[in-house]
């Protein structure tokens, strides 16, 4: 004690005093004081100093993100809400083909002058009507007798096709009946789904006493 005593002087007790003086205003300041805008220098704040979700969405100034800050591939289909993409939205030729649902375009959606290759209902009407359509006919005699069967065959001429035809039996007679009415290909038999007809067979039979009057025509086109 007497040597604190001996060293205790007033210029001593006065420095003493200054510091903690000094120290405990400072720190009473800064605890006084916040840090506003004005004190922070532009830049300082850098992305490692900002907490994980710290800046949330009231933060952000409106057109603040701009195209140049969205990830490639980071807007999703989730997030564009229903309607959204209108058709100022979408650049020309953007939608192709494979974009395309089947059966999504209807006949109501086709604008008719878009047609070029691919004809409307009318326009394909118009586009197959034939030029140089005639008929080949053939008449023939049914024999008498009974149950007699006679089968004639209406050709049309090479290079030309049968787009339909008919037979005809005796308008007198009632005992004859027409049993086949058909087109043909040759002798191949009957014709499957888009193959050309080059012609109309007909099979008559004859159950009376006398011989009967038929005929069998194909109305050919090319």
């Amino acid at each position: 004690m007497k040597q604190i005593r001996t060293r205790l002087t007033y210029a001593n007790v006065m420095s003493t005093l200054a510091v903690f003086l000094i120290l405990g205003g400072a720190t009473a300041f800064a605890a006084s004081k916040k840090i506003n805008g004005a004190k922070i220098k532009a830049g300082t704040i850098v992305t490692g100093k900002l907490a994980k979700e710290a800046v949330k969405e009231g933060k952000l100034g409106s057109g603040a993100v701009t195209e140049s800050k969205l990830a490639d591939g980071a807007v999703t289909n989730k997030k564009i809400a229903d309607n959204a993409v209108t058709t100022s939205k979408i650049a020309d030729n953007a939608v192709t083909t494979g974009k395309i649902l089947n059966d999504a375009v209807t006949g109501d959606k086709v604008k008719e002058s878009s047609l070029s290759t691919v004809p409307s209902a009318t326009k394909a009407v118009e586009a197959t009507k034939l030029t140089n359509v005639f008929v080949v006919r053939v008449n023939f005699t049914v024999p008498s007798g009974p149950e007699q069967n006679t089968t004639q065959t209406a050709t049309c001429p090479a290079g030309t096709q049968a787009i339909s035809g008919g037979a005809r039996n005796d308008p007198v007679a009632n005992h004859s009946a027409i049993v086949t009415s058909r087109p043909t290909i040759g002798e191949a038999g009957t014709p499957e789904t888009g193959e050309s007809f080059d012609g109309w067979r007909a099979s008559i039979t004859n159950t009376s006493t006398g011989a009967l009057s038929s005929s069998v025509w194909a109305i050919c086109a090319g």
